[in-house]
């Protein structure tokens, strides 16, 4: 699904472009850029693909906390994501930090932490059921099983924080 979205955003959209530059796909090429991102799907599509593609240290920038935060502003726009898309973006996003070691500056883990679970909040008021949560979780519970310690503990408190959310939008009828 990811790598469709990205596929429709650059095809046969690189009028202009002859000087044999590759200026990328990033949205503000604009008209007669390489290429143009015109849906939601495309720039989440992106958000993942530079996910997957940061290194698995410690964090050094801001980065993860920004694609996190770009992505749980994403979701809560109209259309909402389909299930492929979503189940390419969820573990995408949990890997993004829940994998990460304990780095020396503790902010940027604490901040990415924060973005990471807005977004699974977000996912989850877009589809706020049972169903819902029970999606996010099966993504979730292998890092709550992990065998290490920090994962663990990442993993346990984006879960608090979902069943907080669930809880407060619980509509019983």
């Amino acid at each position: 699904m990811i790598s469709q979205a990205l596929a429709c955003g650059t095809s046969g959209n690189d009028s202009g472009n002859d000087s044999g530059n590759d200026c990328g796909n990033y949205p503000g090429n604009g008209p007669g850029g390489c290429g143009s991102i015109a849906r939601k799907a495309e720039l989440v599509a992106l958000m993942v693909e530079l996910l997957r593609a940061e290194p698995p240290e410690a964090p050094r920038t801001r980065l993860r906390e920004h694609a996190l935060s770009a992505c749980a502003h994403l979701v809560a726009l109209e259309p909402p994501l389909s299930d492929g898309e979503r189940s390419e973006l969820l573990p995408a996003a949990l890997a993004s930090v829940l994998a990460l070691p304990e780095p020396p500056a503790q902010d940027l883990l604490g901040d990415a932490l924060g973005a990471l679970s807005e977004l699974l909040r977000g996912l989850l008021r877009r589809r706020l059921s049972p169903g819902g949560l029970q999606e996010i979780f099966a993504h979730l519970g292998p890092w709550i099983r992990s065998p290490r310690p920090p994962e663990r503990l990442r993993a346990l408190a984006v879960s608090k924080a979902l069943l907080g959310t669930f809880l407060r939008h619980l509509r019983v009828t």
